[in-house]
């Protein structure tokens, strides 16, 4: 197709294209209406008003000048078409009514009340200058060649990192406004957590809150189950700033060096700042500070699983909180295999999702059993036959190169141990014709194959489950278990060589030589075969 050429949508697909265009290049409006709205304070007006107002009323309680009052309105419209408020008719004078939702009361600021955290400055932190600056360099900063380690965009540009003693040289106003932001951002659902997950604290008798900053989450936790002891780690000057209550011990100290030893240790919202590397050595830190499984020793890992089960609105929250990652830290959000993969990097063995609250998710992770050697599950390890090769490259486990690699090496071994054994037989191996190769007596050629069908489903089925990180993580015991039900596997399928296999010659008949691939690869007598179905229990059996 030539370059010099586009295809041109239809009219319909055209226009479409246009008003798609049009909201993708234009959302930020949306994103610094939402500032407004913060920075005016609306949402705490709106609340002050009884959660419902009409909008002169709205102009007298923000105390603007009656001349914008047409442009308020056209703002509310924005917002209320995105859902951060809500407007309904005044069913006597058909003025509009603007109302709080779910998303305009967390933004309401100044109030205390049980499980509320407004978010006011994690909506003026994410649209602050520093932050909309990174962005908008991200053409220059994909363009430029940059050594190991890459600095984020926004370190590229302004030279210090987000979130680091150093940024309050930056600019001492972003760092506050940031740290408050951080700090309401993550307490934001603890309760919810507490009442959805609280299996996951039964048992305990205490807890490491890894950068647990003032405690607010520790308090949480000890308010709901008051025997466990909790401790909050955090760098010195946070800790220096925390309520010395009493009830939580605070330890100020840097999570790469060491972690207070206790039962649990929890990272919430931590690991999605660093990178692999980094977040491999916190988990190793972690993994020293709790005793073995039998113990209850495990780690809280409360993060982003990012995955489109949740449904689009969901993802699409997942991904730009990955993005807001990649712009302003070294961090990113994963998706479950890159967690499995840093959990078995940092020696741990197992895990399991426990629950998914919103966009994020609760994760326990487990060390080794005490006594037990290391046993990880790979598809790698587990590779009997070609059937098994097959299924996992299906399943999206094996790259296509690998797979026929697997393949040709696994029917070299096959060749390979024929030979031993024929070498070692001898004469035994010569009169059996390389081993059983037809159906015996009493079974049909379908009977056999339909056999050999179904004992290769089962011994796949059993390796896929074996080596499924969701199943090991659900069910502990299936590691132990896995030889036992690979065996039977193995041995139920077996019997197609001493069974409903053997050797037939007929007298008169020149000898069929009907064999498996490393017994007739190892035999002078070429294969032949008499029956379409025949031949295929010989290739489902490699």
């Amino acid at each position: 197709m030539s370059t010099q050429t586009v295809e041109v949508p239809r009219d319909a697909e055209l226009l479409q294209a246009q008003a798609d265009l049009w909201r993708h290049s234009l959302y930020y409006l949306s994103s610094m209406g939402l500032r407004c709205a913060v920075e005016l304070e609306i949402p705490t007006a709106i609340h002050h008003l009884g959660g419902v107002t009409s909008l002169p009323d709205l102009m007298s309680a923000l105390s603007l000048l009656s001349g914008k009052m047409p442009f308020l309105a056209r703002l509310m419209r924005v917002l209320v078409t995105s859902g951060i408020f809500a407007a309904d008719k005044d069913s006597e004078s058909s003025e509009e009514l603007y109302r709080l939702t779910p998303l305009s009361r967390i933004l309401v600021h100044g109030v205390v009340a049980d499980e509320h955290h407004s978010q006011k400055y994690f909506v003026l932190g994410v649209t602050s200058p520093h932050y909309t600056e990174a962005a908008l360099g991200l053409a220059n900063w994909f363009k430029k060649d940059h050594e190991p380690p890459v600095l984020s965009p926004f370190e590229d540009i302004y030279g210090v990192p987000l979130c680091d003693e150093k940024t309050p040289l930056l600019d001492e106003e972003l760092d506050k406004v940031v740290n408050l932001g951080l700090a309401a951002h993550d307490n934001l659902g603890i309760a919810t957590m507490l009442r959805e997950c609280h299996d996951i604290f039964k048992g305990l008798e205490s807890l490491t809150d890894c950068c647990g900053g003032d405690g607010t989450t520790a308090r949480a936790i000890i308010k709901a189950y008051p025997h466990i002891k909790c401790t909050v780690l955090d760098l010195p000057k946070v800790v220096d700033k925390a309520p010395a209550d009493g009830v939580i011990n605070y330890v100020p100290g840097e999570l790469f060096q060491s972690v207070p030893s206790s039962q649990a240790v929890m990272l919430k919202l931590v690991l999605h700042f660093w990178n692999d590397e980094d977040c491999v050595k916190i988990l190793a830190q972690c993994k020293k500070a709790i005793p073995s499984r039998e113990e209850g020793g495990k780690v809280i890992v409360i993060e982003i699983v990012v995955g489109p089960s949740l449904g689009p609105t969901m993802f699409e929250a997942q991904l730009l909180m990955d993005m807001l990652m990649m712009v302003n830290s070294k961090g990113g959000q994963r998706g479950e295999n890159d967690w499995r993969k840093l959990f078995m990097k940092a020696g741990f063995t197992d895990y399991k999702i426990v629950k998914k609250l919103g966009a994020r998710s609760v994760i326990e992770v487990y060390p080794l059993r005490r006594g037990r050697r290391h046993l990880e599950l790979r598809p790698r390890r587990s590779h009997i036959n070609p059937a098994v090769t097959f299924a996992l490259l299906l399943c999206r486990k094996l790259s296509l190169v690998r797979a026929a690699l697997y393949v040709v090496a696994q029917c070299l071994g096959a060749i390979c141990g024929a030979a031993v054994v024929r070498g070692v037989t001898g004469r035994s191996y010569e009169a059996l014709g390389g081993g059983a190769n037809a159906v015996a007596d009493g079974f049909t050629v379908r009977g056999a194959l339909g056999a050999e069908v179904a004992g290769t489903f089962v011994l796949v089925y059993i390796v896929l489950s074996a080596t499924d990180p969701k199943r090991t993580a659900r069910d502990s015991f299936i590691p132990v278990l896995v030889p036992l039900p690979i065996g039977f596997a193995v041995f139920a399928g077996a019997p197609g060589h001493h069974t409903h296999h053997r050797h037939r010659d007929q007298p008169g008949q020149e000898p069929r030589r009907r064999r498996h691939l490393q017994p007739a690869q190892s035999m002078e007598t070429p294969r032949k075969y008499d029956d379409a179905a025949e031949s295929m229990i010989d290739y489902i059996r490699p």
